[in-house]
């Protein structure tokens, strides 16, 4: 309940004191931020079939295992392990393929997020700077400072 109230507070004086620092010129930065999170939402929407086929296999995978292991005499006895051993194999590959995938775009999520201050530090110093402005290093860190609260604040939503 504490971020309930607190994130609108920090959202507020953060963009007080960014307006103030620098005018406007880091609206095109939350901006960036904004689009981020558009994408991220979009992208685990799309993931959202990926993770059902996978469970799918998965499911698969695990009732041939639990059927091989069950009957594993009679498997031995009538030389089947090869051939079940093999289907258990290609599940599994299959199961391995799309976790790859996932895990690439979760790996491009993660680079995104890690990324994204930076980015939206840069976008701001260059409108600021491109207005014509002056930018010496305590306001450059100010602003760095105040653009990193605004990440969380704006992760909630």
């Amino acid at each position: 309940m504490s971020n309930f109230i607190k994130t609108p507070i920090i959202f507020a004086f953060v963009l007080y004191r960014l307006t103030v620092l620098i005018g406007w010129s880091f609206v095109p930065s939350l901006m960036l931020m904004l689009i981020c999170l558009r994408l991220d939402k979009y992208l685990h929407k799309f993931l959202h079939p990926l993770h059902k086929a996978r469970d799918k296999v998965n499911e698969k995978l695990g009732n041939s295992v639990t059927n091989t292991l069950n009957n594993i005499k009679s498997l031995k006895f009538y030389s089947w392990d090869k051939h079940f051993e093999q289907e258990i194999i290609d599940k599994k590959k299959e199961s391995m393929g799309y976790q790859m995938t996932l895990e690439l775009y979760y790996c491009c999520f993660t680079l995104m997020w890690i990324f994204l201050p930076w980015m939206m530090n840069c976008t701001a110093f260059a409108v600021f700077v491109g207005q014509g402005y002056f930018l010496d290093l305590p306001l450059a860190m100010e602003i760095m400072g105040l653009i990193d609260h605004v990440r969380h604040p704006m992760s909630q939503f």
